[in-house]
């Protein structure tokens, strides 16, 4: 499922084969409020290897709430990404925070019918007015009784600006993706079927994805994260911000037990560890909305800047009663048998939206479109 913008029909979402050409490498691109991250995979004789990747920091005020509000500062700032890249068609990210996701049920229509179907009840299925969205869906299965299909919208608005934008700079959006759907590429393991929970921290928001069987099922986002670790050390300690967040990436530790820098903080990690288990909980008990297995989230996964503080997946598995472990954004790319890709862990679960955006293109994800 993805957004793909054409010209002549304004912007809708539509599956989007990629020319074989492409499939040779392919650049995936995650804009957050604070960072651009890049990456790009080349398929060396069907491995998918590391080809490039890279961070550009995004001030304040040039993207808000995923809302870009300053597009010639952006496009300065991916100016400078493209002179890193030789390839310029690109997959882009969409942010987590403006899109709509639901399972829905259908009667009993052709195939080919289903997006007419969909169309026809947006006003009473999606929280924006009709004309202002763009859609997607994936069918998750058949029955005699209908269809049950996972649903996505986003603000036509927002997608148009950052097309543009992109359009601007010279590169050429392959297609848009909202990042739950690029994280669970790059995180869920092809080879198991349980159902899997996300949790990505991110440097102003926190994503919370549950999927299965290569579907995202749900997605939220709660507006508490490392900027926020940041903040009340800054405050707790007395220093610069820059100068906490260098010490909360080098010196925080659960493993510690209760030291100032971990005192300072837990009231953060709290929050996001209390939303953690609301929405398991009510994945449990409404579970069967989305989907008839409704599977038992049966591990937990961490990404994102944060996710790594030494001693992070202990604290969520003993809350969570759950089995809860760092991503591993590699899983589906390679098997590290024969490639070791040049990135340290740390830095890959940063990137693990970039790199499920790059291998959309690619054959072996294709469980995934």
């Amino acid at each position: 499922m993805g957004f793909f913008v054409e010209k002549r029909n304004n912007l809708f979402l539509r599956f989007f084969p990629f020319p074989e050409y492409l499939r040779m490498s392919a650049v995936g691109i995650d804009i957050s409020d604070r960072s651009i991250k890049y990456t790009a995979i080349k398929n060396m004789g069907g491995d998918l290897r590391l080809k490039n990747y890279g961070y550009k920091s995004v001030e304040p005020g040039v993207v808000e709430k995923g809302e870009i509000k300053n597009k010639v500062r952006l496009a300065e700032i991916l100016k400078t990404v493209k002179q890193s890249l030789d390839d310029f068609f690109i997959t882009v990210s969409l942010p987590e925070e403006k899109a709509f996701l639901k399972v829905i049920d259908l009667p009993p229509v052709k195939k080919e019918k289903i997006r007419e179907s969909l169309r026809l009840q947006l006003e009473e299925t999606v929280p924006f007015s009709p004309e202002n969205i763009i859609f997607d869906f994936d069918v998750l299965e058949e029955s005699s009784d209908g269809w049950k299909v996972v649903f996505s919208a986003f603000p036509k608005k927002i997608a148009e600006d950052y097309a543009k934008v992109f359009e601007h700079v010279g590169f050429f959006p392959v297609s848009f993706e909202v990042e739950s759907q690029s994280l669970f590429r790059s995180l869920a393991d092809v080879e198991e079927k349980g159902g899997v929970m996300i949790i990505d921290f991110g440097k102003t928001r926190t994503s919370f994805v549950i999927g299965e069987d290569g579907f995202v099922k749900f997605s939220s986002t709660i507006n508490v994260a490392g900027e926020h670790l940041d903040k009340i050390l800054s405050k707790g300690l007395n220093i610069d911000v820059f100068e906490a967040e260098e010490m909360k990436r080098k010196n925080v530790s659960f493993e510690s037990g209760k030291d100032k820098l971990l005192t300072n903080i837990l009231p953060v990690i709290s929050v996001i560890k209390d939303e953690s288990v609301r929405i398991l909980d009510y994945w449990q008990t409404h579970g069967e909305e989305q989907s008839s297995k409704n599977k038992k989230i049966e591990k937990i996964i961490l990404c994102g800047g944060d996710s790594s503080i030494p001693g992070l997946t202990e604290y969520f598995s003993y809350y969570l009663k759950t089995s809860v472990e760092l991503g591993n954004p590699w899983v589906n790319i390679n098997s590290f048998e024969n490639y070791a890709p040049e990135m340290e862990r740390a830095a890959s679960l940063r990137y693990a939206t970039a790199l499920g955006l790059a291998i959309r293109s690619f054959d072996r994800d294709s469980f995934y479109d």
